[in-house]
């Protein structure tokens, strides 16, 4: 299974939140008779249609080499719910018999119960299965979630520190957000329509037109916002709205409707296995949008839609698609969660299995009994309160760092864990170690005075070495000048692309200039790639006064945070991971040391080795200190505070020499 893709696509392109119509009155064609009454006929291709969207959206999710284009499920299920949600609307408003709260009424009945299910359920896993940082973002995940706002909270937090999509149980509620959204206008845009005596499908065009220009130009500008903004998808759910207001019984022949379905069959066919994410949505959305339009118009007579999607195969899927899709994508996430890797083979056909299995149940004992027109009253306050109350825990998990008391009470079978907050606090986090663009480094991140400069350079993993370094103040005499960026190399070469790192290397390269240090240490997360640039760079240092280079090395490095290792190994082997391990250690960092050492000889600079001091043959260092110990790493590759201050001790021979304070 290709996980990057997955990871990288799933981020852009997660599928829609899926409205199933178990009741005929909901999957209904509403058409105009000849007295202007309305007339409901259920739609079985419909529900087939829905099917064929949760069966592509799945696949990709499950395996995005099976089906790359399987993401286009979110735009057939964008034009069902435009469809239907303005039949129901218009047919209520020709009668004279809307209400506000009649409609939203129903939404909630339909949409609350069997969401607050999964919330709950996923709470509840999380709550023994993940980590603090993980449980903050499921927190941040719920709260987002039972606002119907989580697309808005994704757009907000695209970026650099951004995690992985698998890592996010909810993250495929965005859509929901987007169609909630939706219904929170639609209905007063038709109302007002009617009011003011407007041509509702002329205003349904002119908005959709409006939508899918700010997509096209979105996409080229922020194409997060693209893909998560309900302006640039509203157009989408326009198509299906356009066909409603306009559907009516047509004189056209079987053979035309015929055409109409097997066009739109072929277009939904070639979106799901040509269309990439890449450009998504942009205009390649249009060849799914048009299909699924162009099925739901041909009519419930043609061929395809009477033959293949009313099979009842695919209605009885269709039926169950909403909790289908609610179930599928947490069981994967935890699945990998648990695991430590995304599943495959007969895990994750064992897991497709139980995802139907839980969207039957709950269609059987929750959707269906809480739509029972006798129940509404109760559930629709029941279902809001609960959801309110859900979102609220939701919010307080996330403010609260992830319950870290939780974790605390955990961890402490396996080994003492630190507060990953404090520690990257200690860094001087915002001050002399900065993360975001617009920052600069303050006047405090040089110590005054005049006694002998060391000048820290380097990223993430430089300003790991911060607290240590400050430390040996106590038994050495010199000023720290610190300059740490996130993510950036310490390089006189200004051409990377993040502003701030040309902003801060440049600002740095200046300070030293200025300063004439003494000791100018470089630290980064190194590549080949960096190490090879490293030759101009201390070339220039020397130049520019600097007296002496050290260089320090790379950090061990884990394919997960350590602490969930910890949990990981116990899972899998019931036992603690051992003091010096190999379990999930990845294997590239021995020779990156290697590379980086044989630099350090041929520039004649010293060089400190982290990964030497932390590994031997049996693996790298997993906790340090006597009894439980306390773990190395807060996340998978970055020093704890004892960790920081025992290797500068270790260190400090090297950097100053015998040259400590008397007395």
């Amino acid at each position: 299974m290709e996980l990057p893709s997955l990871v990288h696509s799933i981020e852009r392109c997660s599928p829609t939140t899926i409205r199933r119509s178990g009741l005929r009155r909901q999957n209904a064609m509403i058409q105009p008779t000849r007295n202007d009454g309305w007339h409901p006929r259920y739609r079985p291709d419909i529900d087939g249609l829905r099917a064929v969207a949760i069966l592509s959206v799945l696949t990709y999710h499950a395996n995005p080499a099976l089906l790359r284009g399987g993401f286009c499920g979110v735009d057939i299920f964008f034009v069902i719910s435009g469809y239907l949600i303005t039949l129901i609307i218009a047919s209520t408003l020709a009668a004279d018999r809307f209400r506000f709260r009649d409609f939203y009424s129903r939404r909630v009945a339909r949409i609350f119960p069997a969401l607050l299910l999964v919330l709950l359920a996923c709470y509840a896993v999380g709550w023994w299965n993940l980590i603090d940082v993980e449980y903050q973002e499921l927190g941040k995940e719920i709260a987002a979630a039972a606002g119907f706002v989580a697309n808005l909270v994704l757009w907000h937090d695209v970026g650099y520190f951004d995690g992985a999509a698998r890592t996010k149980p909810l993250l495929h509620l965005w859509s929901l957000g987007v169609e909630e959204q939706f219904y929170l206008f639609w209905p007063f845009a038709l109302w007002w329509t009617r009011r003011v005596r407007w041509r509702a499908s002329h205003v349904t065009l002119g908005i959709g037109l409006a939508s899918f220009a700010a997509n096209l130009w979105m996409l080229r500008h922020s194409p997060a916002a693209d893909f998560y903004s309900p302006f640039t998808r509203f157009w989408e759910l326009m198509a299906g709205a356009w066909l409603a207001l306009r559907h009516h019984e047509s004189a056209a022949s079987i053979e035309a409707r015929d055409r109409l379905a097997a066009l739109g069959a072929v277009l939904i066919l070639g979106s799901l296995t040509l269309l990439r994410h890449e450009t998504f949505p942009g205009w390649q959305a249009v060849f799914p949008v048009t299909g699924a339009t162009l099925l739901v118009s041909a009519g419930p007579q043609a061929w395809f839609n009477r033959h293949v999607l009313a099979h009842r195969a695919l209605v009885g899927i269709g039926l169950i698609s909403f909790s289908l899709y609610l179930w599928h994508w947490p069981l994967l996430v935890f699945a990998d969660a648990i695991d430590g890797s995304w599943p495959h083979g007969s895990t994750l056909a064992e897991l497709i299995a139980a995802s139907f299995v839980l969207a039957w149940l709950t269609y059987m004992l929750v959707e269906t009994p809480m739509r029972r027109p006798g129940w509404r009253g109760r559930v629709v306050i029941g279902a809001m309160t609960a959801m309110l109350a859900t979102g609220f825990v939701g919010y307080k998990t996330d403010t609260r760092k992830g319950l870290g008391f939780r974790l605390d009470a955990m961890a402490e079978k396996f080994v003492a864990v630190e507060d990953n907050g404090q520690t990257v606090a200690a860094w001087r986090d915002d001050i002399c170690f900065l993360e975001r663009d617009g920052q600069h480094f303050g006047t405090q991140c040089a110590d005054p005075g005049t006694l002998p400069v060391v000048v820290l350079w380097g990223d993430s993993h430089a300003a790991q070495f911060y607290p240590g370094l400050r430390s040996l103040q106590k038994d050495y005499r010199f000023r720290i000048a610190q300059y740490t960026t996130s993510g950036c190399i310490p390089a006189v070469d200004t051409s990377d692309p993040r502003p701030l790192c040309r902003s801060d290397n440049t600002t740095a390269i200046a300070a030293i200039a200025t300063l004439r240090p003494n000791l100018v240490v470089l630290s980064a997360s190194w590549t080949m790639a960096d190490l090879s640039r490293l030759s101009a760079t201390i070339l220039h240092l020397r130049n520019i006064g600097a007296h002496r280079i050290v260089l320090i090395g790379p950090t061990p490095r884990w394919n997960q945070m350590l602490p969930k290792l910890y949990f990981l190994y116990w899972r899998k082997h019931h036992g603690r991971l051992p003091r010096t391990s190999r379990f999930g250690l990845v294997s590239d960092v021995a020779p990156l040391d290697v590379a980086a050492r044989g630099v350090a000889r041929r520039l004649h600079v010293t060089y400190l080795s982290p990964y030497a001091a932390l590994c031997n043959a049996d693996g790298c260092a997993t906790r340090i200190g006597s009894g439980r110990g306390i773990i190395t790493t807060f996340d998978d590759s970055h020093l704890t505070l004892s960790v920081s201050n025992q290797l500068m001790r270790k260190f400090a021979p090297s950097l100053f020499g015998s040259n400590k304070k008397s007395g």
